[in-house]
C-alpha cells in the first residue's frame, strides 16, 4: 500500500451483531443498502444496478465447498454480474446478519448470507464487502465469501445469535499473515512483499489532507518497488488487537494502525483487510484503509 504520505435490497431484516473493536457507525444504513442494491440488481439480472454498487475493477474472491473439496478462486466483479444476468433464473441473496466497522468514507460489512437460484437453495456462507463512499455514494470495492451448499441449516442457527469470533489459533494464522505483509515493508523485501498478496490484491484508501477526502484504487502490485526500494525506513504496525472473522479459507481483519516514516508517525487511520487461504497458505486479497495524517492515538 502506498501508506508513505511522502510518496505514499433487497430489504430484508439484518441483525445488529455485536460489533467489538468497531468504530462508531454513523452510515450503517446507507451502507447495508448498497449491499442489498447490489442484490437487488443479481435478482432483476440488472448489470447497471449491480455495476453501480461497485467500484471499477472491483474483484470477488471465493471458496466454496462441495463433496469434500475446497475450491478458491476470484474475478472480476463485473464479469460476474455479466454472468449472474445471464442466468437462466434469479439469483436471490441475502443476509441473515450483518456487522458493520467505519471509519470516514470506508466500511466493511461482514455477515452470513443465503443464496437462491429461483425456488432452490444453492447455499450459504458468509460474506465480507469492502467498502468506500465515492461522491456521496457507498460502493464496494472487493468482497470475499464462502459457499456452503450443505451447511445452511447450522448457518442460519448462529446467524440468530452472537457473531462466531475467531478461535485463537484461527486468529493467529490469519494475523501472521498481515504481520508478515508488515515485517516484508520493514525488511524491504521485495519478494515477501509480493508473496504476501493474491494475484488480484488491490488496495483502496481515504486520505483526508487539508480538509478534503481522495478516495482511489490501485493494485497492490504496484507497491512493491515503491516500498523494497523506498529509502526511508517503513513501519506499519497495529495499534490495539484488531478484529478478525473467518470462515474457512475466507477472513475479514479490521484494526487500527499507525504508520511511521524514518521513525517518525507520518499518519494513522483503520485497516481493513480481505484474507484468502490460498495453497494453505492465507494471502491478502484486498484491502481498504483511512490515511488520517492528524490526531494520531499515542500507542
Amino acid at each position: 500500500m502506498s501508506r508513505i504520505t511522502t510518496l505514499i435490497a433487497l430489504t430484508c431484516s439484518l441483525v445488529v451483531a455485536g460489533t467489538a473493536g468497531a468504530q462508531t457507525v454513523p452510515d450503517r444504513d446507507a451502507i447495508v443498502a448498497a449491499v442489498n442494491k447490489f442484490f437487488a440488481g443479481m435478482k432483476a439480472r440488472d448489470t447497471a444496478m449491480m455495476s453501480s454498487t461497485s467500484m471499477p475493477g472491483a474483484t470477488m474472491a471465493y471458496a466454496a465447498y462441495r463433496a469434500g473439496k475446497t475450491t478458491t478462486g476470484g474475478a472480476m466483479a463485473a464479469t460476474q454480474a455479466v454472468n449472474v444476468a445471464a442466468m437462466a433464473e434469479a439469483a436471490d441473496e441475502r443476509l441473515l446478519g450483518s456487522e458493520v466497522w467505519q471509519d470516514g468514507d470506508i466500511a466493511t460489512v461482514w455477515g452470513p448470507y443465503e443464496i437462491f437460484l429461483g425456488a432452490k437453495q444453492l447455499h450459504c456462507g458468509y460474506d465480507g464487502f469492502n467498502m468506500a463512499r465515492v461522491e456521496g455514494v457507498w460502493q464496494f470495492s472487493s468482497v470475499i465469501y464462502s459457499a456452503r451448499p450443505d451447511e445452511c441449516e447450522s448457518i442460519r442457527a448462529v446467524a440468530k445469535g452472537a457473531p462466531r469470533e475467531a478461535t485463537s489459533v484461527e486468529r493467529a494464522e490469519v494475523l501472521k499473515a498481515v504481520e508478515g505483509f508488515f515485517t516484508a515493508m520493514r525488511k524491504k523485501d521485495s519478494t515477501a512483499l509480493a508473496n504476501s498478496f493474491t494475484e488480484r490484491a488491490n488496495w483502496t484508501s481515504a486520505v483526508y489532507r487539508g480538509g478534503k477526502v481522495t478516495v482511489s484504487r490501485r493494485m497492490a502490485s504496484l507497491d512493491v518497488d515503491r516500498m523494497s526500494k523506498s529509502k526511508q525506513a517503513l513501519d506499519e504496525r497495529f495499534i490495539g488487537p484488531p478484529t478478525v472473522r473467518i470462515d474457512g479459507d475466507v477472513a475479514l481483519v479490521w484494526g487500527y494502525y499507525q504508520f511511521k516514516v524514518d521513525n517518525t508517525v507520518s499518519h494513522c487511520g483503520y485497516d481493513s483487510f480481505h484474507m484468502l487461504k490460498e495453497n494453505g497458505a492465507w494471502k491478502i486479497e484486498s484491502g481498504t484503509y483511512t490515511v488520517r495524517p492528524d490526531g494520531c492515538k499515542k500507542p
